[in-house]
């Protein structure tokens, strides 16, 4: 599993959390904004389940001995909010506040937290994993991978072009409690649902590395 995902991009461990707790998770959940739900481990139930042992387990082994959640996002396409993503790379990363550092930029706010493309080497150092809490077949919206795009970087629009004519594509379809991996460099996408049911899945970003100048990763704990 873990040479898949440092060779190829992406991996996938199956069956990863029981469907009893995924369906707990689910009633304690309140009502979400369409489409899903940033800094997510704000939200009690979603926090439980990414601090669960299986879970931590998970991130020990592709992220490190010491991994720290570095971002947390509940996505949640629906009949009423069903939506494509075109292929792109994951270059931004939430810190606890604006310092102006070298090889960092451009700058964002989102949800009252500062975002921010850090240099290449941070982002290959980063695991994610997305925990899907509902099944998640070919008819509704699954992620789409292009293997070892990862390797290449940061991408220019003309280098995203040519991997997507050379492909091969790959579609990760996943059920309840299964957890998708992926490095946030590889090229990923993902279409409509043809089919529209609620696809969650709470995306977890992980990492073991300091930053740089003072830059510091969220605290969630010290969040409302």
């Amino acid at each position: 599993m873990l040479q898949h995902l440092e060779e190829h991009g992406h991996a996938a461990v199956r069956g990863l959390l029981r469907t009893g707790d995924i369906a707990s998770c689910l009633q304690a959940l309140p009502a979400i904004p369409k489409a899903g739900l940033r800094n997510a481990v704000r939200t009690p139930a979603l926090r439980d389940l990414a601090s669960s042992s299986a879970v931590v387990s998970l991130a020990k082994q592709v992220a490190g001995p010491s991994p720290r959640l570095v971002r947390a996002i509940l996505f949640d396409k629906s009949p009423e909010a069903n939506w494509s993503v075109p292929w792109h790379q994951d270059v931004t990363i939430a810190v606890r506040e604006r310092i102006d550092t070298p090889g960092f930029g451009p700058w964002s706010v989102k949800d009252e937290l500062p975002h921010v493309t850090p240099p290449p080497e941070i982002l290959a150092a980063i695991s994610t994993i997305r925990i899907h809490l509902d099944d998640c077949p070919e008819t509704n919206g699954p992620l789409q991978v292009i293997p070892q795009s990862h390797n290449d970087g940061l991408l220019t629009p003309a280098q995203i072009d040519q991997w997507k004519s050379k492909g091969p594509i790959v579609t990760l379809e996943a059920q309840a409690g299964d957890a998708i991996l992926f490095k946030p460099l590889a090229l990923h996408a993902s279409a409509k649902s043809i089919e529209p049911k609620h696809r969650r899945v709470l995306h977890l970003e992980y990492a073991c590395t300091d930053l740089p100048n003072g830059l510091a990763w969220p605290n969630w704990s010290a969040l409302p």
